[in-house]
């Protein structure tokens, strides 16, 4: 049960705590805070500063992005030796990933309505030794 309610607060986001939103106001009773906050899509974890110290919660929000992604097919230059994919959308986090066959990509750049990652090349050595006919292509 909560006595009162925090002074201040933000959400981070989990994968770069450089990302964070703060939470500027609460209601509640002495079963539940209640906080809005803008932010982009993600899952971040929070921070309450009561006025005996701070809080950090060990839950997690997710937030997910309001509507779809969409791919054009002028953003794509890509082969079997990697390339760049960029999305489009709302809400896209500043912390986007991407994983493709199992590979990370590197994230180059991301706004609220894009992002633009450069995919890693799908033929390595590893491949290669695995499947030798690749090296035949």
């Amino acid at each position: 049960m909560v006595s009162s309610l925090p002074l201040s607060g933000k959400i981070v986001n989990s994968m770069d705590s450089s990302i964070y939103y703060d939470i500027n106001s609460f209601t509640g009773n002495g079963d539940n805070i209640d906080f809005t906050v803008n932010a982009a899509s993600g899952i971040y974890k929070f921070e309450l500063v009561f006025e005996k110290g701070i809080a950090e919660v060990n839950d997690v929000i997710t937030v997910s992005s309001s509507g779809s992604l969409t791919l054009t097919s002028n953003s794509v230059t890509m082969s079997y030796a990697g390339g760049v994919f960029e999305i489009q959308g709302n809400d896209i986090s500043a912390a986007a990933t991407i994983e493709v066959a199992g590979r990370k990509g590197k994230r180059i750049s991301a706004t609220p309505t894009s992002a633009k990652f450069e995919i890693p090349s799908l033929v390595t050595a590893d491949t290669l030794a695995e499947f030798p006919e690749l090296a035949k292509v």
